[in-house]
């Protein structure tokens, strides 16, 4: 049931988050709550022009089986949360959470939800680089509000729904990859941002569902380039686990870029060398994967990165990987510095499932 699809001309985060929902579930996933964040009113999906008031929109989504060949053993949970929004009903911010089961909390009797978390200040699955973090700051993944902003194109003074949101969302039998970007500041470096949930594939490709079976999350909330070619931002590109077989609960956001106690760097955010000796261009993929008790040997492959100076923003290479038969397709997005400069990542778009357009 794979599928990859591209949307544009977004105003509304509301509308945008609709339409991401509807795509996720023609993937595979369930819409297990849809609602206000306390509990109250009518669900929304299904309904694209409902009017929003001053408060929280929220979705659970649950996979199944044609998101995620080890769901049966390993559930886990997408929560997305659309907030801050005003009495004219725009919103300008979302959070998202990768977790289990046990930490999304429905008291339906007092109309009530919540993350449960281990400490008061601390929320889990969060895709924010510190689940530790003030939560009167926000601990979103994405903010246009000019005092909290997550890309340099809403400043203060803008009005942000003069800037459309594009998003590219990829779905698979092992995970999920999704990027969203303002359109028109291509060349801004941090106008975009990406997340990947998945399974590790083996040699030969195939989703890694035996033993601990780790479901890893990668992500940055605006490109992982920072503002040196040549530095490199630790938090700029984030990673934990969100589950294994015997583990019940998402771990602690870490550098996917920067080691750190007990975990490898498994991405190169700057500045890097493309081309091959025999002139052909080098897409690398996230490897090096590690949980806090195994390391493994396997990847990532729902995206994979390069020098941005070697391809233009949208191409779509073809590339035969783990001796398949047919080559897969990766489209390349954003470039992670300005003046599309730095590293480029490339998001599945056929092949693992996902059939050609």
């Amino acid at each position: 049931m794979g599928l990859s699809v591209e949307r544009n001309n977004f105003l509304s985060l509301q509308l945008m988050w609709k339409s991401i929902v509807d795509d996720l579930v023609a993937g595979g996933f369930e819409v297990e709550l849809a609602a206000e964040a306390d509990g109250s009113g009518d669900p929304i999906i299904g309904s694209a022009d409902t009017t929003y008031g001053d408060t929280t929109v929220l979705y659970v989504l649950k996979p199944t089986a044609a998101v995620d060949d080890a769901v049966a053993t390993q559930d886990w949970r997408l929560v997305v949360r659309i907030e801050s929004i005003d009495v004219h009903g725009t919103a300008y911010t979302y959070t998202i959470n990768a977790v289990t089961p046990t930490q999304v909390l429905v008291n339906r009797t007092e109309n009530k939800f919540s993350i449960a978390a281990p400490g008061e200040d601390r929320e889990l699955g969060i895709l924010h680089p510190d689940q530790n973090s003030d939560p009167a700051n926000g601990r979103h993944f994405f903010s246009r509000f000019h005092e909290s902003r997550t890309w340099s194109c809403f400043p203060e003074g803008v009005d942000v729904e003069a800037v459309p949101i594009s998003y590219r969302l990829s779905v698979t039998d092992h995970g999920i990859a999704l990027v969203t970007w303002a359109e028109s500041f291509d060349g801004a470096g941090d106008c975009f941002n990406w997340l990947v949930i998945q399974r590790m594939v083996d040699a030969d490709g195939n989703p890694v569902i035996v033993g601990k079976a780790p479901l890893f999350c990668l992500f940055s909330q605006n490109g992982g380039g920072g503002n040196d070619l040549d530095d490199i931002t630790g938090s700029d590109i984030t990673k934990f686990v969100v589950r294994e077989d015997d583990v019940n609960a998402p771990t602690k956001p870490v550098s996917a870029v920067m080691p750190t106690a007990d975990s490898s760097p498994i991405i190169n955010p700057i500045q890097q060398v493309g081309i091959s000796e025999d002139n052909k261009m080098i897409l690398n993929f996230p490897q090096g994967l590690n949980t806090q008790r195994y390391s493994y040997t396997h990847e990532l492959d729902l995206i994979c990165y390069t020098s941005a100076d070697v391809i233009s923003q949208f191409s779509e290479p073809e590339i035969t990987l783990y001796n398949e038969a047919s080559p897969r397709k990766y489209k390349a997005m954003n470039a992670n510095h300005v003046n599309n400069k730095g590293m480029r990542i490339l998001i599945l778009t056929q092949g693992a499932g996902i059939p050609s357009a």
